[in-house]
């Protein structure tokens, strides 16, 4: 597995295919970097994008965990943008702002709410 790892210096590649740690140089000026003693950071990967729902696919989940009455009822208490995105949203996304705070409301955390939105994209009309 190969990596690419890019700074101010130039650019690299790990290559963990070869035992212990090799670095497979594509730029001179970052060889003579790595030459006076310094060493790139690994690879760090994006974070994952958030999941994202169908409204049927989230409010299906929700009935399926025994939510639906409850966040109802929180859309209802809620200002009126909440009431509008839960009206009107063509998609559910987990880290939406909305969202967070109706699950809040609900008492779940991050990771209910992912679970919730794994569960969701596994629903179809």
């Amino acid at each position: 597995m190969s990596f690419t790892y890019a700074d101010a210096k130039g650019l690299a590649v790990i290559d963990s295919t070869r035992p212990g740690t090799s670095w497979l140089v594509v730029d001179p000026e970052v060889q003579a970097w790595i030459a006076l003693g310094n060493t790139p950071a690994p690879y760090v990967p994006p974070p994952a994008p958030p999941l994202t729902a169908t409204p049927y696919q989230f409010k299906a989940a929700l009935v399926q965990q025994g939510l639906y009455a409850q966040a109802t009822a929180a859309v209802a208490a809620a200002d009126q943008l909440t009431q509008l995105a839960w009206a009107e949203a063509q998609t559910f996304i987990e880290n939406d702002p909305v969202i967070v705070r109706m699950t809040a409301a609900l008492g779940k955390t991050t990771a209910d709410v992912h679970a919730l939105f794994q569960l969701a994209q596994t629903l179809n009309p």
